[in-house]
């Protein structure tokens, strides 16, 4: 069974168990700044992301288990990647800065810690959805002089949108995060993995490779507000 089926198939069933008894329990924003990569190869670098937000909460209980939320919302992410390669003669260099709007569907466990009623822990993990609006790709090229041999430093700069060269549209993504809340203010570290190659076909400006191999990932750090209602 593919991933993508896998996901989608725990998606109805999470949808089928609790759309009996479930509430809405909280709303909040959050947002943050962390590392966008893609998980390719050496020329692979970090690039900066971002994710800026507001979900809503249902709470839930299956039989004998902890209540739960399912956390549902609309963010706008940046990820990417940057590009880096080096020789004797020049370095070659492309930052990807592709935004979508990210629509998330995670189940989130939360915990009291017993130092104080104002202390909580989570931990959260479901799909995403990626729906890309826009972005630019930045392609820097500096050559430099050799006492001649090579000529006059060649430096150049040129940009490219990045859906309108060969960049999908739509990824699929799955989220891992960790948080902890104080009263109603919060932290989060969230893990985005995605499981599509962002590319729908060879892209020869770059750097003399044929395509990517492989997927866009982010780990971001992230501060929010919660406002509970029950």
């Amino acid at each position: 069974m593919s991933v993508k089926r896998i996901i989608i198939t725990f998606v109805g069933i999470l949808f089928f168990s609790i759309s009996a008894n479930a509430q809405i329990s909280a709303v909040g924003g959050r947002a943050g700044l962390g590392f966008a990569r893609i998980s390719d190869d050496l020329f692979m670098h970090s690039t900066l992301g971002y994710n800026v937000g507001g979900y809503v909460n249902y709470s839930f209980s299956i039989g004998a288990l902890p209540e739960m939320d399912l956390q549902s919302g609309l963010f706008l992410a940046r990820r990417g990647s940057k590009m880096e390669k080096i020789d004797r003669i020049s370095t070659d260099e492309i930052i990807y800065n592709p935004w979508y709007l990210q629509i998330p569907l995670l189940l989130v466990y939360t915990h009291r810690l017993p130092i104080a009623d104002e202390h909580f822990v989570s931990l959260s993990i479901g799909p995403a959805a990626n729906i890309g609006l826009f972005g630019k790709a930045h392609r820097t090229i500096l050559s430099p002089d050799y006492i001649g041999i090579w000529g006059p430093d060649k430096n150049s700069q040129s940009e490219y949108d990045i859906f309108d060269n060969g960049w999908k549209k739509f990824d699929l993504s799955l989220l891992i995060g960790i948080g902890y809340r104080f009263r109603d203010y919060t932290f989060d570290i969230i893990f985005d993995s995605g499981f599509l190659i962002p590319t729908e076909e060879p892209d020869a400006l770059v750097l003399d490779r044929n395509s990517f191999s492989g997927t866009q990932q982010t780990l971001m750090f992230m501060l929010g507000y919660h406002f509970g209602i029950k």
